[in-house]
């Protein structure tokens, strides 16, 4: 297999959908809510009294849109920051940070390369958003958290505004490439 198609191969499952959303995103919010649950059961460790249903229910709102980051990734990061103040004003410090903050970093780093400037800067003080909300509420991170979890959420947008660049460096090299193409095969003639 050449080299070009093993790097086709290897890309293909980043291509499969499901009513449009990718595979993998579907597969990274059934695992981070799977881990979620695993928390507010009692399965990875002491289980908080006041863990209920609802409040399980109020943490998956904040996950599961992970699915839908690539098609919409402003309206996902819209979703994160009301879905954590609404968490938190209504369960309080109840299990969030360990299953969301991945969320809340992939969404950054998707809106870093799907967004132009100013949905970028939308995008990114929505993520912040978030994680101040989820800050605020949740012991594990707290104030002295953010002070680590806000570097980390702009190092991920800043690694989605690289991937997009290089993107569409490429993109143009490409176009360049097949206009000399073309014009070679036109001098040839």
């Amino acid at each position: 297999m050449s080299g070009m198609s093993a790097t086709r191969a290897l890309r293909a499952p980043a291509a499969w959908t499901v009513a449009g959303l990718s595979v993998l995103d579907i597969a990274l919010a059934v695992l981070l809510s799977g881990f979620a649950i695993a928390l507010a059961s009692g399965a990875l460790g002491p289980v908080h009294p006041k863990v209920a249903a609802a409040a399980l229910t109020g943490v998956l709102f904040m996950i599961v849109p992970v699915a839908w980051r690539r098609p919409a990734p402003l309206a996902v990061a819209a979703l994160l920051a009301a879905a954590s103040l609404l968490n938190g004003l209504i369960f309080g410090h109840l299990v969030r940070c360990g299953p969301t903050l991945p969320v809340f970093f992939l969404v950054a780093f998707t809106i870093g390369i799907r967004c132009e400037r100013a949905r970028a800067a939308a995008g990114l003080a929505l993520c912040a958003a978030a994680a101040v909300a989820e800050g605020l509420y949740d012991p594990q991170i707290g104030g002295q958290g953010l002070v680590f979890v806000l570097p980390v959420l702009a190092g991920f947008f800043g690694a989605g505004l690289l991937v997009r660049a290089r993107t569409q460096t490429a993109q143009a090299l490409r176009r360049q490439s097949a206009e000399l193409r073309r014009q070679r095969e036109q001098t040839a003639r």
